[in-house]
């Protein structure tokens, strides 16, 4: 991986870069949004997917990537010399002081946890939120995890988490189906972790409010799950939710902090 890094700095003439802490920061996030996407350029929208592309291959095993590559794939069809220029700065800084980070998995308790954030109209150009979730067995890294836009706008917080929520549930009877296949079954149900007060009443009684109408098939799922005992929705502080990473462009004390959760420590830390 550290020699696949390597080519791809040199490829974009990155190799000496100044390193970065985050692979995207708020600000750099924000201005990628605000582009024109009206004007695509051909010669620079091919070298754009092609980075992202790159990008993408190693989001296998590199999570912290994950909302980054998100940003850059809602401008596939509509790059210009300027989204290009973004793309290839701040993650290549970023690769350049990560190269030795990867997925650290630790031995111990076969317990599995999940969490799952969104950011409400986060994306400043459609008004459509981005969800975020991921599930990691006992203290080590992921093992599954998702950022992405979704595909209807949500006009509460509420309707936004619930649909993280249902997404991340779904993962979870997933993984614990091919878990059981496996000969390895999880024993009790999958605790799934949300900062959503409300989401968090939802997900055992039935609040059957006129705002919450539009999403109530997403809460009736959430709340089945719980009744079969295949998860317990449990709440969480805001800022100790890691999977805030994959919903938004974090600061850097903030997203190291999530990151050693969901990649789990790495040596020397």
């Amino acid at each position: 991986m550290e020699g696949y890094i390597d080519a791809l700095l040199e490829q974009y003439g990155m190799q000496d870069c100044k390193p970065a802490d985050t692979p995207m920061d708020p600000g750099t996030a924000k201005a990628f949004m605000l582009l024109p996407v009206d004007t695509p350029d051909p010669m620079y929208m091919q070298k754009f997917q092609q980075l992202v592309g790159a990008l993408m291959w190693l989001c296998r095993i590199r999570f912290d990537l994950l909302f980054c590559v998100n940003l850059f794939a809602r401008s596939l069809q509509c790059a210009t010399k300027q989204h290009f220029e973004l793309a290839v700065g701040r993650p290549l800084r970023y690769l350049q002081k990560t190269k030795k980070l990867g997925m650290v998995l630790q031995g111990g308790l076969w317990v599995l946890e999940g969490y799952g954030d969104a950011d409400l109209a986060g994306d400043l150009r459609t008004a459509r939120s981005t969800s975020g979730y991921f599930l990691r067995i006992g203290n080590g890294g992921s093992i599954s995890a998702s950022s992405k836009l979704e595909r209807k706008i949500s006009t509460s917080t509420g309707q936004a988490e619930t649909y993280a929520l249902v997404s991340l549930v779904k993962e979870v009877v997933w993984v614990r189906l091919l878990a059981w296949d496996l000969g390895f079954p999880f024993s009790g149900p999958t605790p799934v972790f949300t900062d959503n007060d409300g989401v968090l009443k939802q997900a055992t009684k039935s609040i059957n409010h006129a705002a919450a109408k539009h999403y109530r098939l997403g809460q009736a799922y959430i709340r089945s799950k719980g009744v079969e005992c295949i998860i317990e929705v449990c709440g969480i502080d805001t800022l100790k939710n890691a999977s805030d990473a994959f919903t938004k462009a974090l600061h850097a004390p903030l997203f190291l902090r999530h990151r050693r959760v969901f990649m789990g420590p790495q040596i020397g830390e």
